[in-house]
């Protein structure tokens, strides 16, 4: 993958319980959305752009989960808003290419009701890849 991973074993009242602690200095996050608007009623392709350190290794077999989740006036850009799908208005884009030399994903927006959405991009091979402070727009 890419990522170095600290292994450490906690001890708790004579039970030991390993776990993975992933720095977020080298956690895996999204630079941009191009472009970072369009209608609300036409088809089009957006590309997302990953930072400059992310693995492409696996990038052609990844199972990517991309979606855009409706920002909310009262959202604290801090919680895990990408693990929402319940939340009216969520539109599923689908990865329809990806380009290692670019870092970045191809994916088809079909339209969505005006407003700011959050952009999530996970893999069951990754997790969640940070995307905090990425917004698109469906406007006129």
């Amino acid at each position: 993958m890419g990522l170095i991973t600290f292994f450490t074993d906690t001890n708790i009242n004579d039970f030991t319980f390993p776990f993975d602690v992933i720095p977020d200095a080298i956690c895996e996050y999204i630079t941009s959305i191009s472009p970072q608007s369009a209608s609300p009623v036409l088809v089009k392709e957006l590309v997302i752009t990953f930072d400059a350190n992310f693995d492409t290794t696996t990038m052609a077999t990844d199972t990517w989960d991309v979606k855009l989740i409706p920002k909310h006036d009262t959202d604290d850009l801090l919680s895990d808003y990408c693990g929402e799908d319940t939340r009216n208005g969520t539109r599923p884009l689908n990865v329809i290419g990806h380009s290692t030399v670019d870092k970045s994903i191809t994916v088809k927006y079909g339209g969505a009701y005006s407003g700011e959405y959050y952009v999530c991009v996970s893999a069951p091979e990754r997790g969640n890849i940070e995307s905090i402070g990425i917004l698109f727009e469906a406007k006129a």
